[in-house]
């Protein structure tokens, strides 16, 4: 490969930014930022890009780090799809991710080489620019990979809705027939969210106690591979994420709120001072009368967690009680129910939300296991990586060979046979 120079790098990194590289000049590119040689030289170009009103959104929420997470997953997915423009913030479809202005479409080859400067970019931008208290080790050199062809496309939008009487109705179909109303509350779908209305606080006829109506429950699951948005009855937002769900009643009544999630869930819920809302999830409990919050409890973890984006919520375990304000978490061991707290990110915690994937936001096993979830893989671990560690924002729109690249790229070792991706010291 050709020497080059950190003025000409940074010339054609800025070109690769416009969109006026040749395929040889991508190749380029990648070598240099595989290498390590040109880490600093992406400051430049890159600064210069966040000011340019065309490729970000000065006003948009979080970190630079999303940020710049936004600007290269545009220029990744736009040589994949030719997008339309998306509002910084919004939630990106296939085809439509973040991007300022339509595109030609490229190769196969480029839309490869795209993801991966996305992703050498990140890791780059994570070690320089989110922890320049940190000495940078020098790039490893890529894992041998074996049976290199392993390919799972991501996740996608989709459920499956248990009804009160038991049946079930596939969500993954546009086409699927929903009942007209359950119990009292009338169903219906907006786009790739489930919706229930009725809910009234206001009080009814009394009835005799023999005639009393029992509370109308369903449950919408989200299998590996599939995520979804439900609107409760009261107006409260849910978001599922892969294998995780939710039980609620059709209707909540005048007095109080309570739903049963497992998985990981994100919730936005509706104002109401007079009936409090409470999850329950596993022995843990979490009450609010309204706010943002995240809860995971997937079995498979070694602990339950509660972040708080807005509000406050009070989590309760084994008899003890926490009141978390906004930007904590709190962790429960699923061993013993012991409850820590520490300063969140929530932003981060929701990023599955948003289309992306917090690489920062874990160990390297749950990591493993978030993947494992949305490729609808499975995952063994013969051995651990040492001195690895993984950083940055990815979108989980790329396929699974993308992912597993960057991960080889960043000296994880594995092998792969039919489903399952096995994890080698």
């Amino acid at each position: 490969m050709q020497a080059i120079s950190e003025e000409q790098f940074q010339h054609l990194f800025a070109k690769y930014l416009e969109d006026k590289c040749t395929p040889e000049e991508v190749e380029l590119i990648i070598h240099w930022v595989r290498s390590g040689q040109a880490d600093h030289w992406m400051d430049k170009p890159l600064e210069a890009a966040f000011g340019d009103p065309a490729l970000s959104d000065a006003g948009a929420p979080g970190e630079k780090q999303l940020v710049l997470s936004q600007l290269l997953v545009q220029i990744a997915a736009d040589r994949t799809n030719g997008a339309e423009a998306v509002a910084p913030g919004d939630r990106p479809q296939p085809g439509r991710l973040f991007s300022a202005r339509p595109r030609r479409l490229f190769s196969p080859w480029m839309m490869a080489a795209a993801s991966l400067i996305l992703l050498l970019a990140l890791g780059y931008w994570y070690f320089t620019q989110g922890t320049r208290q940190m000495t940078k080790a020098p790039a490893p050199a890529p894992a041998p990979l074996v049976a290199t062809t392993f390919h799972a496309r991501p996740g996608t939008t989709g459920a499956i809705l248990t009804l009160a009487d038991g049946s079930q109705v596939n969500l993954d179909s546009a086409g699927a027939a929903l009942p007209e109303t359950q119990g009292d509350a009338r169903l219906s779908r907006n786009n790739n969210e489930l919706v229930y209305a009725g809910d009234s606080k206001a009080a009814k006829p009394a009835k005799p106690a023999e005639a009393a109506e029992a509370t109308v429950y369903n449950t919408l699951v989200t299998p590996r591979g599939r995520e979804y948005s439900i609107v409760l009855s009261d107006g409260t937002k849910v978001w599922l994420n892969a294998g995780s769900s939710i039980r609620y009643p059709v209707k909540f009544d005048k007095r109080q709120r309570d739903v049963t999630i497992t998985g990981e869930a994100y919730l936005e819920v509706a104002q109401d001072k007079d009936r409090p809302f409470t999850v329950a999830s596993g022995g843990t409990n979490v009450t609010v009368l309204g706010t943002k919050f995240d809860v995971t409890n997937y079995e498979d973890d070694q602990n339950a967690s509660v972040t708080l984006l807005q509000g406050s919520v009070r989590v309760g375990n084994g008899g003890k009680d926490i009141l978390l304000t906004p930007g904590h978490q709190v962790q429960i061991a699923h061993a013993g129910g012991t409850m820590t707290t520490r300063n969140e990110d929530g932003s981060r915690v929701i990023a599955w939300t948003r289309g992306l994937l917090d690489l920062d936001n874990a160990d390297f096993a749950s990591l493993m296991r978030q993947i494992s979830r949305w490729y609808d893989i499975d995952v063994v671990f013969k051995g651990m990586p040492k001195g690895v560690h993984i950083g940055g924002l990815l979108h989980r729109n790329v396929d699974l060979d993308v992912v597993l690249q960057y991960l080889g790229d960043n000296g994880i070792h594995y092998t792969t046979q039919g489903k399952t991706i096995t994890i080698l010291p």
